[in-house]
């Protein structure tokens, strides 16, 4: 048997890896291949070195990021590394996809590599350290994904939801508690809507997630409404990361092989971007980025009108979500035209195969939503567009700065799949790849010239989070020219499971190392909405939410410059803040009144004013009008009027209420507009606003922020059991500063 066997020679005698022969027939790759020395150097150091970089950082206390804008590093990196144990039955999972792909067996091999990206998706949900709590406080938090779930939380349907939403997107920043909401398309926040009505949370009695929840964990009825609907939408996001693996592999079988989809797959569902940032909004519209990707190139290979014009309508359906679908539609639209022309074929048959339909079906799309829901997309998105650029000058953060650490950062993100099979592309220069590469060469420079116009004229912070939608078209790129991710011998089967093993490793450990969205460092510092992490041993600990004495959601204590309606001793305070041109504070007055009827000394109400002026322009001199009443004696007799004829909140008809309720019009009339009572409208304002208000009514039990339904049924049960754990308490009566 000669040395050379298996090998084919080039021209200077010298043995070729696999690597040099060309794509076109790498499906024919000679027997006894095996990956180039080179292939090896760039996994390994493309692994190492962003590890040992992040962990002399961490041992360093070296902030990843610049001012209020960085990745903490996780305290708890001994646990976490323990819980990357599932991913050594996951590997061999993958392996044995390879195999069955390898061997021919596509039928056993696609699904089990479906069912590799689906379990990937799920560990993601799992890793954290008592993962509940922290999903909790990632989908309940303003600051990170919760922002949505705040948004539904207020919205009785989808469709009122947008009919107020283009309002919204002007209010400021500091009343929507973030930039997440007011830079995003409502997509994310409708799908929680229906996520919510079609499986409700079920307090009483407890469902099984319910139940669960209160065996496992030491909450109120009021926390567990809250933990419920947050952990209910990580199982949503979630279930759409594993969706968007099988569409993955679906993209990757248009430009690769089975084996190479099956890595491909892999990659873009299983990396640090959707490893730290999962489960959450951003990952999760991989599910339509993908769809989109698999249906356009699709389309482009096969020429199928119909393929072409479902991809043009999953990119509306993606808007819907982010307007980070524009960006990946150009990288990969102008990746396949450039392709065409540099084959010499006809641009007339892309555009009327291709760009035509896609365009029809993005049209049809457009339409149908417009006449079903009543609702412009088109317009919508526009304005999310206008208010983004807006936001990013507001954004007190150091641009400069940001512009030299932020690509810096994003590296350090990056997965061992895509440096690997980079260094492959360029193991002969940028020069011959450049004048050799096709479709793959294009779609990576493309990809990355649009994500660069997006770091100089658009965000250079957070990139590792908003830039997995590019993970797709960047892993394509560098794969789709690889002989490796076309070869279909069974000689191939090694070195794509050794990326596929050095990839789930890398991400297993990269994992473990940060805490980037500080959930964790929240519980341990108990300061998540009152839990405490108390650790039993060196790998394990416990987390309950902490009852009286804990720090409550209240910021302004009750006090007697509030407007109080019942009993002075009452045993329980229930505070509102209230907006008197708010159609759900309106909904909420009788049932407030109610409970006062009903539960006598129990209880006694305070309400403070938290006007919408962007939305409800009336509200902020209904306000005024109740306070220059009440500076008469007469502020609840002007509060029920006013709830009682929201329909009439015109300041003509102020001076009629002050009629009705009983205050003299003279002194009315010079008060109503005094700087005295503007200033106090804005006081209770920005009390609600250090409290966490973000929408109205929004009520707080002794100091607790309620998060149930406003409805008698409810509200009494809350009150009831906060008159129990409160009674003879002072501060609970009262509120904690």
């Amino acid at each position: 048997m000669g040395k050379g066997r298996g090998r084919k020679r080039t021209g200077t005698g010298r043995r070729a890896p696999l690597d040099d022969a060309t794509p076109g027939g790498a499906a024919h790759a000679p027997r006894g291949t095996r990956p180039s020395r080179l292939l090896g150097w760039a996994l390994f150091l493309s692994a190492s070195l962003p590890v040992m970089f992040l962990l002399i950082l961490r041992q360093w206390d070296v902030k990843l990021g610049q001012g209020a804008i960085y990745y903490r590093y996780s305290q708890l990196l001994p646990i976490r590394l323990w819980r990357c144990w599932p991913l050594v039955p996951i590997g061999a999972a993958a392996a044995g996809a390879l195999w069955f792909l390898s061997r021919g067996w596509r039928g056993a091999g696609s699904a089990l590599a479906c069912c590799v990206v689906i379990a990937l998706a799920c560990w993601t949900w799992w890793l954290p350290p008592h993962p509940i709590p922290q999903h909790f406080f990632n989908f309940w938090s303003q600051s990170q994904d919760g922002a949505f779930s705040m948004q539904a939380l207020y919205a009785d349907s989808a469709a009122d939801y947008l009919r107020v939403f283009d309002k919204r997107l002007d209010w400021p920043v500091e009343q929507m508690g973030g930039t997440r909401v007011l830079s995003n398309t409502p997509g994310m926040t409708l799908l929680i809507i229906w996520l919510w009505h079609a499986w409700p949370m079920e307090i009483d009695p407890p469902g099984w997630l319910e139940r669960y929840i209160l065996r496992e964990y030491n909450v109120t009825r009021e926390q567990l409404f809250g933990t419920s609907a947050g952990v209910k939408v990580s199982f949503l996001v979630t279930a759409m990361l594993a969706a968007s693996g099988v569409f993955a592999y679906l993209l990757g079988r248009v430009l690769l092989s089975p084996g190479g989809a099956a890595v491909f797959a892999i990659a873009v569902t299983f990396n640090p971007g959707t490893v730290h940032f999962s489960p959450g909004k951003d990952p999760a519209q991989l599910l339509t980025i993908n769809a989109m990707l698999w249906a356009a190139f699709a389309g482009w290979k096969t020429r199928s009108v119909r393929v072409s014009a479902l991809a043009g309508a999953l990119l509306v359906i993606g808007l819907a979500l982010g307007l980070i679908h524009v960006w990946v539609t150009l990288a990969a639209g102008a990746a396949v035209a450039w392709q065409r022309w540099h084959e010499r074929h006809s641009m007339q048959v892309l555009f009327s195969r291709n760009i035509l339909p896609a365009a029809g079906g993005a049209a049809g799309v457009v339409l149908a939503i417009y006449f079903f829901a009543h609702w412009d997309l088109i317009a919508t998105c526009l304005h999310v567009g206008r208010r983004y650029v807006q936001l990013q000058r507001e954004t007190k953060v150091n641009h400069g700065l940001w512009l030299l650490i932020g690509l810096p950062i994003f590296l350090l993100f990056t997965s061992p799949v895509f440096w690997a099979f980079l260094a492959a592309d360029l193991r002969r220069g940028w020069r011959a790849w450049w004048d050799h590469g096709g479709i793959g060469l294009r779609l990576t420079v493309c990809t990355v010239a649009v994500m660069l116009v997006t770091y100089f004229v658009g965000l250079s912070w957070e990139l590792p989070r908003l830039w997995v939608a590019f993970v797709p078209t960047l892993t394509l790129g560098v794969m789709a020219d690889r002989p490796l991710a076309h070869a279909r011998s069974p000689r191939s089967l090694w070195p794509l499971v050794l990326i596929a093993a050095v990839q789930l490793l890398y991400c297993g450990v990269h994992g473990s190392i940060l805490d980037a969205r500080e959930s964790e460092y929240r519980i341990i510092s108990q300061r998540l909405y009152g839990m405490k992490f108390e650790s039993r041993s060196g790998l394990g600990g416990r987390v309950q939410w902490g009852g009286q004495g804990d720090p409550m959601d209240l910021a302004v204590a009750v006090t007697e410059r509030d407007h109080v309606r019942g009993a002075a001793d009452a045993p329980v305070t229930l505070v509102e803040y209230g907006d008197y041109e708010c159609p759900y504070c309106a909904r909420a007055y009788p049932v407030v009144k109610e409970i006062l009827a009903r539960m006598g000394g129990k209880v006694r109400v305070v309400y403070r004013h938290f006007p919408q002026n962007s939305v409800h322009p009336h509200a902020a001199v209904a306000a005024q009008a109740a306070e220059a009443a009440g500076a008469q004696g007469k502020f609840w007799e002007m509060h029920d009027i006013l709830y009682e004829h929201q329909d009439e909140l015109g300041e003509g008809d102020m001076l009629h209420f002050a009629l009705l309720a009983g205050v003299e019009v003279y002194r009315f009339e010079s008060a109503v507009s005094s700087e005295v009572f503007g200033r106090r409208v804005r006081d209770d304002y920005n009390g609600g606003v250090r409290s966490g208000v973000k929408g109205t009514p929004t009520f707080f039990v002794n100091g607790v922020r309620y998060r149930g339904k406003v409805e008698f049924a409810e509200m009494a049960g809350a009150i009831e059991g906060s008159g129990i754990r409160g009674e003879g308490s002072e501060e609970s009566a009262g509120g904690m500063a």
